[in-house]
């Protein structure tokens, strides 16, 4: 499980994949074009990774993948969670029948 204590903006990207875990520390925010791809179809991911926001989870990017969480193929759920959301984007989940993904925003 990894800590980005200074991460506090994606105005690229970010992927993770097979069961890579990382939370943040205080809020995160996509800007720009930005892109969080977890085990999503481009990143080719198996599933079980888990994104954890520690603060508010703000998404502003103009890009239509820019919060992808999960594909169809995946062998284990996606996790993202943070403890708020505030959302202007675009944010797809995607699971493989009974295999799910999930977005848990505690506000």
């Amino acid at each position: 499980h990894s800590a980005l204590v200074g991460l506090t903006t994606v105005d690229g990207s970010l992927a993770l994949s097979a069961g890579a875990s990382v939370s943040t520390g205080g809020d995160l925010a996509i800007t720009g074009n930005g892109i969080i791809l977890v085990d999503s179809p481009f990143n080719n991911g198996g599933g079980g990774s888990t994104l954890a926001v520690g603060g508010t989870l703000t998404n502003s990017s103009t890009n239509p993948n820019a919060l992808y969480i999960g594909n169809t193929f995946i062998s284990a759920g996606d996790t993202v969670t943070a403890a708020a959301l505030v959302n202007t984007g675009v944010i797809q989940i995607a699971g493989n029948g009974t295999i799910q993904s999930v977005l848990d925003s505690h506000e």
